[in-house]
C-alpha cells in the first residue's frame, strides 16, 4: 500500500473510533515516507498522528505535542486546529481547546467539526456581577449558586 492509502485507512479507523488500528496504519504510512527517502513528515500527518495518540488515552501529552508542532509548521489548516483542540480536550485542557477551535474558525468559519465541538461545549454566560471580573470571588460564588438556574442573582 502507498502512504496515501495508509492515511486513508487510518481515516476510516478514526471515524470508527478505533484509535489503535488507526495508529498502526499511520505507522505504516510513516514507514512508506521513509522508504521514499523523505526525511520530513507532512504536518497533516503529524496532526492526525497526534490526534490518534491523544485518543488512545495513554499518550495524551505526546499527542498534544505532535498536534502543536503541526500547527506551528502550517498555521493555515483549520483541520489541524480541530485535531489540536480535540487533543486538548482529551488532556482536560478545555480553555486551550476552545482557543484552538476559535483559531481554526478564523481560517474557515464553516468548519463542521469545529462548529460541532463548540456547540457541544456550549457558550459561557456572562459574569453574574458584570461590574466585577469573572474570576472575582463574588462572581465565582454566585455563579456556583446559580448553576442549574437561569435566574440571575442581583444584590
Amino acid at each position: 500500500m502507498t502512504y496515501e492509502e495508509y492515511v486513508e485507512l487510518a481515516g476510516v479507523y478514526i471515524r470508527e473510533k478505533k484509535w489503535n488500528k488507526a495508529l498502526v496504519s499511520l505507522t505504516q504510512a510513516q514507514k512508506q515516507i521513509s522508504k521514499q527517502g523523505s526525511k520530513t513528515v507532512p504536518p497533516q500527518f503529524l496532526s492526525i498522528y497526534g490526534f490518534c495518540l491523544a485518543n488512545t488515552g495513554r499518550y495524551t501529552d505526546k499527542g498534544i505535542q505532535y498536534c502543536e508542532r503541526a500547527v506551528a509548521i502550517e498555521p493555515f489548516r483549520p483541520q489541524s486546529f480541530y485535531y489540536l483542540g480535540m487533543a486538548y480536550l482529551k488532556g482536560s485542557k478545555k480553555r486551550k481547546a476552545i482557543s484552538s477551535f476559535y483559531k481554526g474558525l478564523r481560517i474557515d468559519d464553516g468548519h463542521p467539526g469545529i462548529k460541532e465541538q463548540l456547540r457541544k461545549l456550549g457558550e459561557r454566560r456572562g459574569p453574574l456581577l458584570p461590574f466585577l471580573p469573572r474570576r472575582n470571588f463574588l462572581n465565582k460564588t454566585f455563579g456556583r449558586m446559580s448553576v442549574g438556574s437561569r435566574n440571575r442573582v442581583f444584590i
